[in-house]
């Protein structure tokens, strides 16, 4: 008996045991607030990422370029072993080393080709000493390349930033709505238990199914916009996420001027198009320098040995040179002369491109200027009317028929609708105009 109940007790505590393992395990819904989602989309966007990259292998290239600057050392060793009938030399990869030909004997007949091993070492150093303006102008252009590829990262992150921002207010928006209707839908539930016959009940089912269908329309849209939120943050269109925050945001005061200068300062779009223009005058100047002649200073010290590397060589039998060389274009087919025609119109086009592109954004600052100022003019509307109604409500709930709470209800519903309508117009405007003149608003 004492065993039976010992086995009954471990079953008891396996079961158990097994059903703790079985539970479910709590959520992992990520609860992102704006300054969460940002930052995520700043180290997750695939746009960035690859914007990131591209600026990594301009400044790779300026490194590059500034190595032409200094002169080239080289060192190489090689071991040889051959048999000559003639004089030699290596291919090119090996060296390009002159191999000797046999002596020839006193006695005029022909010599040993056969040859002990040969070990050699060499030391050079190239020095370009003018090359007509090619190497600082090569230099000049991966700079500002490397300024152009900053610019083109940070237009791409403030479009990142504004299409988050708008993804996170809209589904704030959205959450907001639902628990207005929600509210409306307890408020109808109540008056239709209220109401004394079937023909009283008619309008106030039908407002409640509209509600309803009300409320799928805006469960529909936060699933599309819940795709382009993670969407533009970079990460698994499966996560479970959830947004916090809410639509009050400071109305900070900037006036149209103010905006069209800043703009003008920061606007990286137009910074790009100044270094597009400076990279065109800069191939001016590299086509151009295709035509001055180039002068390199060098020199090689070879020691041959006939014995090893480390025995002490013979100085009779080192050799050495120092060179110094100038090459000169004459005539290459008038294709420099294309090169330049081709780089001088492309300087052109990029300066009326700059002033196309500075009409649209004096454009773009001004549509959002008056967005923003025409929603921020309707939320102080709409939180007076709002206002009006709440302070008029206890009297609607005193005296009049279910009709009348209904129409009461539909519209306190309406304006709170829109004036969350209206707070979501003004975040979006804020992020519009913050895009526009290329930096956060001063609240």
């Amino acid at each position: 008996m004492r065993f039976r109940a010992i086995y009954s007790l471990w079953l008891v505590l396996c079961f158990g045991m097994t059903v703790g393992a079985q539970e479910t395990p709590p959520s992992s819904r990520d609860v992102l607030t704006l300054k969460d989602s940002l930052d995520r989309a700043e180290n997750n966007n695939p746009q960035l990422l690859v914007a990131k990259e591209e600026l990594a292998i301009t400044k790779a290239e300026l490194k590059q370029s500034q190595a032409l600057f200094y002169p080239s050392l080289n060192m190489g060793f090689n071991y040889i072993r051959y048999r000559n009938e003639t004089l030699g030399i290596t291919p090119p990869e090996l060296g390009g080393v002159i191999l000797e030909a046999p002596p020839t004997p006193s006695n005029g007949q022909r010599g040993n080709p056969s040859s002990d091993d040969l070990f050699l070492g060499r030391l050079g150093l190239v020095q370009t000493l003018y090359a007509g303006g090619r190497i600082s102008s090569t230099y000049q252009l991966s700079k500002a390349n490397v300024e152009r590829a900053e610019s083109a990262y940070d237009s791409l992150r403030f479009d990142v930033i504004y299409r988050t921002t708008k993804g996170f207010y809209s589904l704030v928006a959205a959450k907001e709505k639902e628990v207005l209707i929600k509210k409306m839908v307890d408020a109808l539930t109540v008056l239709i238990e209220r109401a004394p016959d079937f023909h009283s009940k008619v309008p106030l089912l039908r407002a409640k199914a509209e509600l309803r269908r009300q409320m799928n329309d805006i469960h529909s849209f936060y699933k599309r916009t819940l795709l382009d939120f993670l969407q533009s943050m970079g990460v698994e269109l499966f996560t479970d996420v959830d947004v916090v925050g809410r639509l009050d945001i400071p109305a900070p005061k900037i006036g149209l001027q103010e905006a069209l200068v800043w703009a003008k300062q920061n606007r990286p779009e137009l910074r790009e198009t100044v270094l597009q223009e400076r990279v065109d005058r800069l191939a001016v100047d590299l086509a151009m320098a295709e035509r001055y002649p180039v002068v390199h200073l060098g020199g090689v010290y070879e020691v041959r040995n006939d014995e090893s590397f480390f025995n002490t060589p013979n100085t009779n039998e080192n050799n050495w040179n120092a060179a110094l060389s100038l090459n000169i274009p004459l005539f290459d087919g008038f294709s420099s002369r294309a090169k330049i025609r081709r780089s001088r119109s492309q300087a052109e086009q990029g300066r009326y491109k700059r002033i196309q592109l500075e009409d649209q954004i004096e454009k773009e600052v001004r549509l959002a200027h008056e967005d923003y100022q025409r929603w921020s003019a309707d939320v102080g509307l709409g939180q007076k009317e709002l206002a009006d109604i709440n302070a008029a409500e206890p009297s609607s709930k005193k005296g009049g028929s279910l009709l009348d709470r209904l129409e009461f209800l539909q519209w306190e519903l309406g304006t709170s609708l829109h004036l969350v309508e209206a707070r979501y117009e003004l975040s979006v405007a804020k992020a519009d105009l913050e895009r526009a003149v290329g930096r956060p608003l001063s609240d």
